[in-house]
């Protein structure tokens, strides 16, 4: 199947915005939206969480808050926020803080497997 505007937009990707972050090339977009389902940062970010690891967790939410606005997944990237910022301050949260960003992320990769 073809990603499509409307229907990445309310998967959560702002399609628009990822083609500029990809010099206005929709196939390239495309083709890196694509492999999102793969990528295991945030897998590594709840591990992080889990085992109490402040160090990797720093690593780790840097890495998908990056991955999220390159990508232009901005309600995750918006849900993401406050775990960022609690790490940032060098406060570990409980992984329950991620419940927010995992509806938002799991709502893209759910529609990125659809149209695989």
């Amino acid at each position: 199947m073809t990603i499509t505007r409307r229907k990445a937009l309310a998967a959560g990707i702002s399609y628009g915005t990822g083609c500029l972050h990809f010099c206005n090339d929709s196939i390239v977009y495309n083709r890196e939206l694509r492999k999102l389902p793969a990528d295991t940062t945030y897998q590594q970010l709840r591990a992080a969480l889990e085992n109490a690891d402040l160090e990797a967790a720093k690593t780790d939410v840097k890495k998908l808050s990056e991955l999220c606005s390159k990508m232009a997944l901005s309600e995750a990237f918006v849900a993401l926020k406050p775990v960022q910022e609690a790490i940032d301050e060098d406060a570990l949260p409980a992984v329950e803080e991620l419940d927010d960003f995992d509806a938002e992320y799991r709502r893209v990769i759910d529609y990125l497997e659809h149209v695989a």
